[in-house]
């Protein structure tokens, strides 16, 4: 078992929060400036027509069954407890079972474009073709297939000491696809355009991924020999437990998006969406801390440092308390005008709604306080209670 330095700690703690800071400040500033030029060169309209085509395919996010988050802990615990060979075993077998998730998801998902395309589904808003939304909702997809395989990466990252070069690279996506968005729209304004810029934005992510993780100093790598397919169901069940966070958000943003769409229209999802957008802001700031102290976590509990890690949970609880009372105010007092002048005057709304969401990032901060521990040593099945 490895022995860990009040030194070491201390250093990997500092690292992994400026690279937070970065990663959140970057993914902050990346939806401060997508809204304004997505307006500009769709308009509101088409804009929460986007909203809502966007929204469907990010349901196949639940389709990874947090295989790549169960994961990267379980390898970490590993490495930690200096079982090398099992957190290959792990890495490989993640790798595999990720690998069959996404032909059978691309295999469904063609089923589904067809049905999209041919007129037997309506999917997308009236006046957009039913090829056009086909599409889109398939690069989306595929899209989102593709990025399953960057959190394996980053856990070898994770494992060797250096999440904050994983943070980093994460912190680098938002404007790989702000570029790819942008170039995409200049060349031609559509919805389809957007999407296969966002699949281009993450096939990039994904090799320059696993091109970083080659230089982690751990003796993790992919190996068909490692592959243990009975190692995939206890990955699973942990998995599944974990599973009811991405669901939670999914229900939260994606449907609460479609029943808008549904109820008030196109106009009323750009308003509803980007306010929301802005609030959860604040969220990142909370999330910040717990990216910066989950690997940590994960290599004490790891070596049963139960003292020091008792120490950066009081410590990461109170300052996530503090940061998510602070935004609320924020959001409730100046966010209206924020974000009038964010939507370049076309949209506005209410300090009520504003109110309703700072009220939601203060009791998030409560529940956030302690999750850490939980997800730190992939005890995940009291987490999917809570939620």
């Amino acid at each position: 078992m490895a022995v860990v330095s009040n030194a070491t700690t201390a250093g990997r703690l500092w690292r992994n929060v400026v690279a937070s800071v970065v990663a959140k400040g970057s993914a902050a500033a990346y939806r401060i400036a997508l809204v304004p030029m997505l307006l500009w060169f769709l308009g509101a309209e088409r804009y929460g027509e986007w909203l809502v085509i966007s929204a469907l395919p990010s349901w196949l996010a639940l389709s990874s069954f947090s295989l790549g988050s169960v994961s990267s802990s379980e390898i970490a615990l590993e490495v930690a407890r200096g079982d090398d060979v099992g957190a290959r075993r792990t890495f490989s077998t993640t790798l595999v079972a990720l690998l069959l998730v996404s032909f059978v998801g691309v295999a469904l998902v063609g089923c589904f474009i067809w049905l999209i395309a041919s007129g037997t589904l309506d999917c997308g808003p009236e006046r957009l073709p039913s090829w056009a939304t086909a599409i889109t909702v398939g690069l989306l997809a595929i899209a989102v297939f593709v990025g399953f395989f960057a959190e394996p990466f980053a856990a070898k990252l994770r494992a060797a000491g250096r999440a904050d070069l994983g943070i980093q690279l994460n912190a680098a996506l938002p404007w790989l696809e702000l570029l790819c968005c942008g170039v995409a729209l200049g060349v031609s304004s559509t919805l389809v355009s957007l999407a296969a810029a966002t699949l281009v934005a993450r096939l990039i992510f994904v090799a320059f991924s696993w091109w970083v993780s080659r230089t982690a100093k751990v003796a993790v790598w992919f190996d068909w020999s490692s592959v243990r397919f009975d190692r995939i169901v206890p990955l699973l069940r942990k998995g599944v437990a974990y599973q009811a966070l991405p669901l939670g958000h999914a229900l939260s943003n994606q449907a609460m998006i479609m029943v808008v769409a549904a109820t008030l229209g196109p106009i009323a999802v750009a308003v509803f969406g980007t306010a929301r957008t802005m609030a959860r802001l604040g969220v990142q700031a909370m999330e910040l801390i717990n990216f910066a102290v989950w690997p940590e976590m994960t290599l004490l509990l790891g070596n049963r440092d139960f003292v020091r890690a008792a120490s950066v949970h009081r410590a990461a609880a109170a300052y996530t308390v503090a940061l998510g009372t602070i935004t609320a105010i924020g959001v409730v007092t100046a966010g209206p005008r924020i974000f009038t002048i964010w939507t370049l005057g076309e949209l506005s709304v209410s300090h009520a709604l504003m109110a309703i969401f700072g009220l939601a990032i203060v009791l998030q901060s409560i529940w956030h306080a302690s999750l850490i521990v939980q997800l730190a040593v992939n005890e995940h099945e009291g987490v999917a209670c809570g939620t």
